[in-house]
């Protein structure tokens, strides 16, 4: 499944985030880090548990949601990850220019 189709079937089917009792997967935007983090281990232990409980290796509805959500927990932390080193990046960044004002580089 593509991120693309993830998304489309989290909002279609409202899937709830246990946070702060149950956000949305808008809402998951909003979340720093570390809460993200908190929601995947919630999220993470619900899974395993599924999975000992279980004595067939056939994924129920909820199994696909608790991992669909799981990948979209994921992806959103990817997101932030990239963003925070591309501001830190942006912060170590020594802009020049040379006799052309439009023309700045980061060295």
């Amino acid at each position: 499944m593509t991120n693309n189709e993830l998304f489309i079937n989290a909002t279609r089917a409202n899937y709830q985030f246990p946070f702060r009792g149950m956000i949305n997967v808008i809402d998951l935007w909003d979340l720093s880090l570390t809460n993200l983090d908190s929601v995947f281990k919630t999220l993470n232990a619900e899974a395993k548990k599924s999975e000992e409980e279980s004595l067939l290796n056939t994924k129920s509805k909820e199994d696909e949601e608790i991992s669909n959500k799981i990948e979209i927990v994921k992806y959103i932390v990817g997101v932030k990850l990239d963003e925070k080193k591309k501001r830190e990046d942006a912060k170590n960044c020594l802009l020049y220019t040379s006799d052309a004002a439009d023309d700045m580089q980061c060295v």
